[in-house]
């Protein structure tokens, strides 16, 4: 993540605020009267400009300032504020250094270059820049949180948390800091930790929408769903505008089977940035477990029109697509998925299912032996390689595969069935009575409900009419046999 200009105007109102803007003053009665051969005016002038928002005129007063004294180091602060206000980050760097180079000791200037440089995806290159404030400035609060904040986006959790612990000495009632050190602890897995930060930024500052948000988050990991909604309704209370604590209760709303509800929460958010492409791909996912793939398919649409590099939407969208039998257009958001990410054993995994669908079993098998390449340990694709060996009646290799997924996974109560239809296809009748038993065994520890997809097996190995039928209408009969495994496993 970016740090941002929000940052920004932290930095600005605690690094800033006091040599800025107590030589700016209030001068709005005095611009009739400004001296253009006086350097301090038009750099007054300019930074009063700067904070009605006017960033073209307050460069011009900047450069006017620089014109004239060519060694303002605060001049060419300024500056870069204004440039990089206008999105002209580059130029902003260049200012900042002529005012380091002017005065090295300009902590402003340090720490604006780093969030300059944060923002250009180069946070090393900011850490730098903030170690150098540092030790101009070791008791700024401020600047420790947004060394950690840096840290964390270098995914370095564990040197953010000593950054937040140093800021937190220097200002134990800096929010900011508590909030933020939560989420570094959230990263390492340390979530009831991460809980007891947030709650203390909250004692502090009851009204931090994001620290509620965030305590939401790590409550939700905790499957704490109901207080973790109760946390996302407080965020949205204070800031009814906080689009991610929309997203988030969303995903909390779903994640308790309230699915309905959570579409509700995503067009909150959507309200607000009909451009977040990950809260479509989750309404679309929502929509799906309201069993409405088209709908879901119109969502996941909305998501790779706004970013058509974004793989998973390709992948949900596909699931979806096979859910509505339409394997053919299927492969093709498989193929999109495939083609940003080669190496995703779970999408080869599903790309077979729709070729064996399709009846193209000798791709099918390819996609599989490519899913398990990449993944030795997926039991889903030894089992569904399984079942392709099976429909093309090599029974010995299907009673191996079929193995192997319960070697990784003994659980599989559909894999124990499917073994002893091989069984018994290769005329193993006992060894196929003990699969049969071990099923139903895993059947009644789990409470799944295997007898429509048993009457199945028994129809595929005995019935050779039903075999040559459907070997016609492959596509359509291995639908049935997903879904019947759809329902195992989901149970």
């Amino acid at each position: 993540m970016k740090l941002g200009w929000f940052l920004a105007s932290i930095v600005l109102l605690a690094l800033l605020a006091a040599p800025l803007h107590a030589a700016a003053g209030d001068l709005a009665d005095e611009f009739s009267a400004v001296n253009e051969s006086n350097p301090d005016e038009w750099y007054r002038k300019g930074w009063t400009l700067y904070n009605q928002g006017e960033y073209d005129e307050a460069l011009i007063a900047c450069d006017g300032a620089i014109n004239i004294d060519p060694q303002n180091a605060n001049a060419w602060v300024l500056k870069g504020l204004a440039l990089s206000d206008l999105s002209r980050p580059e130029e902003a760097i260049e200012a900042y250094d002529v005012a380091i180079e002017i005065d090295p000791q300009n902590a402003n200037a340090l720490v604006l270059k780093g969030l300059v440089l944060s923002d250009l995806g180069r946070p090393e290159e900011a850490i730098e820049a903030y170690n150098v404030a540092l030790e101009i400035d070791p008791q700024n609060a401020n600047l420790w949180v947004l060394k950690g904040l840096t840290l964390s986006d270098l995914d370095r959790p564990k040197e953010a948390i000593e950054a937040y612990y140093v800021a937190l000495e220097i200002d134990p009632q800096n929010a900011a800091a508590w909030n933020d050190k939560g989420r570094a602890l959230s990263r390492l897995g340390r979530t009831e930790e991460a809980i007891e930060a947030y709650d203390v930024a909250l004692e502090i500052d009851p009204q931090n929408a994001a620290a509620w948000t965030h305590k939401g988050y790590a409550l939700d990991d905790l499957s704490k769903y109901g207080e973790a909604v109760e946390a996302y309704n407080r965020a949205v209370v204070i800031d009814q505008q906080y689009m991610n604590a929309w997203v988030f209760k969303g995903l909390a709303l779903s994640d308790m089977g309230r699915a309905e509800d959570a579409i509700g929460a995503y067009d909150k958010a959507l309200a607000l940035d009909p451009h977040n492409a990950n809260a479509w791909v989750f309404k679309g996912l929502a929509l799906s477990d309201l069993d409405r793939p088209e709908e879901a398919i119109e969502a996941y649409n909305r998501a790779l029109l706004i970013d058509p590099q974004y793989a998973n939407a390709w992948i949900f969208k596909g699931l979806a697509l096979s859910e509505m039998g339409r394997a053919e257009y299927a492969i093709g958001a498989y193929d999109q998925a495939l083609a940003l990410d080669p190496q995703d054993a779970a999408v080869w995994k599903y790309k077979g299912d729709a070729l064996d669908n399709l009846g193209k079993y000798d791709e099918a098998e390819k996609a599989y032996n490519r899913a398990l390449a990449l993944d030795p340990q997926n039991a889903d694709a030894w089992d569904n390689k399984g079942q392709l060996m099976f429909e093309l009646r090599r029974y010995d290799e299907s009673l191996k595969l079929y193995d192997e997924a319960l070697k990784l996974d003994s659980s599989l109560t559909y894999t124990w069935y499917k073994k002893g239809a091989a069984l018994e296809s290769l005329n193993r009748s006992a060894e196929a009575a003990m699969a049969y038993s071990l099923g139903r065994e895993m059947e009644l520890n789990s409470g799944t409900k295997m007898a429509i997809f048993v009457l199945f097996l028994i129809l595929v190995i005995f019935n050779e009419t039903f075999m040559a039928h459907r070997a016609t209408h492959a596509d359509e009969n291995r639908n049935i046999l997903i879904l019947h495994e759809s329902d195992t496993t989901s149970s």
